[in-house]
């Protein structure tokens, strides 16, 4: 059987007639876990109604109706995915999904769906991709989220489940909104902060990246190096310290903390591009027996056993994860008994925000506006002492207003490597944010808690 690689030594594969016997095995083990969500499981009791299902599946794949999916670790079926409606002539389908328990959290779930949307949107042609979930169910719908899908409402009483009538929520997806890429509720690199080696290397880029923020380390948002440095100060690291850099990026500000501190440091971030840039920049700066970065969803359950870290750090990445209260929660299990956190949230709400305003910010991804009150009140309910919280707004309209001069004076350059479009765009966004930052109506602020 050939699989597809979907990460963690998973894979996705077609589940066909022939698995009945190891379909049924997977059902019963997890019929408890998906008996309130999913049909299936409480009519498929033996290997005849197992095969029944597949055959059914099968013979709808024939005619391109539907398609079934299993997803595999180690020989054993663990999961799927199914499109239990596919209009080829329409262009609208819709996707679901089955995991066991033991299963969730690793990200593999995401992945595998955002393979196959890939497959029917790029290779298929399809315009609308639909997800509907119990409401109920938060874990589908953070995985709706994650790929940037939008809430459209609920469908009352729509489906039967054990003989009961549930409400189902509707999320969709067009095929102008996919661009095939981690979304930023990932913590993944934004477009507009793009670290590949092609968009950030370049000497125009370089060129670029040394006027916006006056000292170059390699940063990309709105963080200056001497604002890293108090940041270190105030967690006091050093020599022996173990710091966790999360969205990482291409690495330049964990590689200057390790060369400039002597602390040990792992950086964490969905875009493998950029992974690969970073880990070649603590090679070329003589620390990679300090410094090493893993590819891996930020917003997920972290790699890491507990009381691994001394510090965590997170720079203007917080507002690109949906749920922040879990992302915190990771943090404090990972963090070492008075260890610290230092984030920065470029999302705080201060004033009046119109739609257009928003639109704008949001055109570089999936983003959450707060307050700072929210904040706070996240940071306590996870158990992570607040020592301050300062407003850094400053340093957003220093650099988006020389940021984007540096832009205009090589336009053609950046033309030719961006697009016209890409640079118009990114133009009109650091303009709005300047402006947005000049007037305090959109914030941001720096937490610095302990545990």
């Amino acid at each position: 059987m050939l699989l597809y690689p979907v990460g963690e030594g998973a894979g996705l594969a077609p589940l066909e007639p022939w698995h009945a016997d190891e379909f049924l095995a997977s059902v019963a083990d997890m019929r408890r876990h998906l008996a309130p969500w999913i049909p299936f499981a409480h009519s498929i009791t033996d290997v005849d109604s197992a095969r029944a299902f597949l055959h059914r599946f099968a013979d709808a794949h024939a005619a391109d109706t539907r398609h079934l999916f299993g997803i595999w670790r180690a020989g054993r079926l663990i999961g799927g995915v199914m499109f239990p409606t596919f209009d080829a002539r329409g262009g609208i389908c819709e996707i679901g999904v089955w995991l066991a328990p033991e299963e969730q959290g690793r990200g593999l779930m995401t992945r595998a769906v955002r393979h196959l949307i890939d497959w029917a949107i790029r290779e298929r042609g399809m315009s609308r991709v639909e997800w509907h979930t119990d409401p109920r169910n938060s874990r589908s719908r953070a995985i709706a989220e994650r790929l940037g899908m939008r809430y459209e409402g609920v469908r009352r009483s729509s489906h039967v489940v054990a003989d009961e009538r549930q409400d189902a929520e509707v999320w969709s997806l067009l095929a102008g909104e996919w661009t095939g890429a981690s979304p930023l509720t990932e913590g993944a690199v934004m477009p507009f902060f793009d670290t590949t080696d092609g968009c950030f290397s370049t000497d125009v880029q370089t060129a670029v990246r040394r006027q916006a923020y006056g000292e170059d380390i390699g940063q990309s948002g709105w963080l200056t190096a001497v604002e890293w440095r108090r940041y270190l100060g105030w967690a006091k690291v050093g020599d022996g310290c173990d710091l966790l850099d999360v969205g990482s990026g291409s690495g330049g500000p964990a590689v200057r903390a390790a060369v400039e501190t002597g602390c040990r440091v792992v950086g964490i971030d969905c875009h493998e591009p950029g992974v690969a840039a970073a880990t070649r920049l603590a090679a070329e700066r003589g620390v990679a027996e300090r410094v090493r970065f893993v590819a891996a969803d930020a917003s997920l359950r972290l790699p890491f056993p507990d009381d691994s870290f001394d510090v965590v750090t997170c720079i203007d990445v917080i507002h690109h994860f949906s749920d922040r209260a879990a992302v915190l929660a990771e943090w404090r299990r990972i963090l070492r008994p008075g260890g610290q956190v230092i984030c920065t949230d470029p999302g705080v709400v201060t004033g009046l925000l119109t739609s257009q305003e928003i639109a704008v910010r949001g055109s570089i991804g999936f983003l959450t506006f707060t307050t700072a009150e929210a904040n706070e009140r996240v940071l306590a309910a996870t158990g992570l002492d607040v020592v301050r919280h300062d407003d850094t707004t400053d340093n957003v309209e220093f650099v988006a207003e020389r940021w984007r001069a540096a832009r205009a004076e090589y336009r053609d350059d950046l033309v030719a490597l961006e697009g016209r479009p890409t640079y118009d765009g990114r133009q009109r966004f650091l303009a709005m944010t300047e402006a947005l930052a000049a007037q305090r109506r959109l914030s941001r602020y720096t937490v610095h808690a302990v545990a």
